[in-house]
């Protein structure tokens, strides 16, 4: 099997080990497993030792008791644990492939080859899924696959199956953008974000092991919910800032915070949620200019081709607040090219009828959040700690209230999101040479353009994420 990683792989080296020199005795750090393995390389050289796992890299010593002098980078490296019977016994190992290169790794017991595994498959690329998981049912669709629901076998804990289809993400030339997804997700480790546990890759599929979430998306919720309490709202919005400070901490733009992408633990809780789908998220840089989100909840300064940071997830976060208040979307018009106009240019109103029992405190979080100029929006600080919360946190509350009419804007959003990337997906993106935005009709014509399906914009604006 050729791996999709391949290249990238040899990106960072063409060879297998890379040697440490001089030997130094404090090269390896955050130790996760170490342990003794029996190295068997493709000219049936021999090497036992003593192997540290630590990070990405796996290090070589003759003894625990001697300096490393070599590496091995892990990430995007195939692995493939084998047990061999044989006239003197049973032996167990894995096997990490890096393109025609094989290494066979020979542990000691049954035992310690799950302790390995345990800790590589966190970093490498694992293959027959079949052997660690049984799929139950298919949990939904996606343009370049499908997710399922499956159930560990050693435990039986359930988790989601990203399965994502090799020969579209090849013929789309997408492979930067699932490896950025990966390498962005394996950084995070963080309660209230869904996790990538591991990764496979069969001859067709390449399967993202991550949290099931059995209480669906907040956009579902809302199809039986007119709005939340305040004081759901808070806890939720509160919990979700966090989320943001952990990643603007680890240096992580999502740009795609939206209802849909606020999964919920159970059917019982409007507020115990994961974030979740990073095909968005990227590094913080100085100069980012690429166009990507969802239409309704895009930062303007986006929209206008504006250098930009941290502050268009604040962005988006206070469009979701809008939506969990009042029930209704602040920009959402009939169609896409409406839509993306009036957020544009940040058009909305704190209308009487919708914001007539919402506390002042709540609407002048809301209104620090939707500030158009990014110089004027409130920063992470400033909102977590706004005065709101804590008055909240302080009441009894109420239940969400639950009316017809928030179906009406559920229908709304979802029918912009099917028209937002040619029915088939529900984000769009343009690639660095897109054309620049630079005043309404731009934006008008490229959204008829992509309601027409343009094949060559389709080329430009499909993404992998299901």
């Amino acid at each position: 099997m050729k791996s999709i990683f391949e290249t990238v792989d040899n990106s960072f080296s063409y060879q297998f080990w890379t040697e440490i020199f001089p030997k130094d005795p404090n090269e390896i750090l955050n130790v996760v497993y170490k342990g003794k393995l029996i190295e068997l390389n493709q000219k049936s050289e021999i090497n036992e030792g003593f192997y540290y796992l630590a990070g990405d890299f796996l290090y070589f010593s003759d003894s625990e008791y001697q300096p490393v002098w070599k590496k091995c980078l892990l990430s995007w490296k195939i692995i493939d644990p084998f047990i061999e019977e044989g006239l003197h016994g049973v032996k167990y190992g894995f096997q990490i492939r890096k393109g025609e290169q094989k290494f066979d790794f020979f542990t000691d017991s049954s035992e310690d080859l799950d302790n390995w595994l345990l800790h590589l498959s966190k970093v490498v690329i694992m293959v027959e899924i079949a052997d660690n998981y049984e799929i139950k049912g298919k949990l939904g669709n996606g343009r370049f696959g499908s997710v399922y629901l499956a159930t560990d076998l050693d435990d039986q804990t359930f988790f989601a199956v990203k399965s994502i289809s090799k020969s579209v993400v090849l013929k789309k030339n997408l492979v930067h953008e699932l490896i950025n997804e990966i390498e962005i997700m394996r950084m995070l480790d963080h309660p209230k974000i869904v996790k990538l546990h591991k990764v496979y890759e069969s001859e067709t599929h390449i399967h993202l092991v991550i949290d099931y979430m059995p209480g669906g998306n907040l956009l579902s919720r809302l199809d039986s919910l007119y709005k939340f309490s305040e004081k759901e709202a808070s806890a939720l919005i509160k919990d979700l800032l966090g989320v943001l400070n952990y990643l603007s901490q680890n240096g992580i733009l999502h740009r795609d915070i939206k209802l849909e992408n606020i999964l919920l633990a159970s059917e019982s809780s409007n507020t115990d949620f994961k974030l979740a789908d990073f095909g968005f998220a990227c590094k913080i840089s100085e100069g980012i200019t690429q166009l990507c989100g969802s239409p309704g909840y895009m930062a303007p300064e986006m929209l206008k081709k504006q250098a930009y940071g941290g502050k268009v997830d604040i962005f988006s976060t206070g469009v979701l607040l809008f939506i969990l208040l009042t029930g209704k979307a602040p920009f959402l018009c009939k169609s896409l090219r409406h839509t993306l106009a009036k957020n544009r240019e940040c058009i909305f109103h704190f209308s009487h009828k919708h914001w007539k029992h919402i506390s002042n405190q709540a609407i002048n979080l809301v209104s620090g959040l939707l500030q158009a100029n990014p110089l004027e929006r409130l920063s992470l600080r400033q909102a977590l700690c706004h005065d709101w919360f804590s008055m909240q946190a302080n009441t009894k509350g109420r239940n969400s209230k639950h009316n017809e009419k928030v179906k009406t804007v559920v229908k709304n959003i979802k029918e912009i999101a099917k028209e937002d990337v040619l029915a088939h997906q529900n984000k769009f993106y343009f690639k660095k040479n897109s054309e620049i935005i630079e005043n309404n009709c731009a934006i008008a014509s490229i959204a008829d353009e992509m309601s027409n399906n343009d094949e060559d914009l389709t080329q430009k604006t499909t993404r992998i994420m299901l």
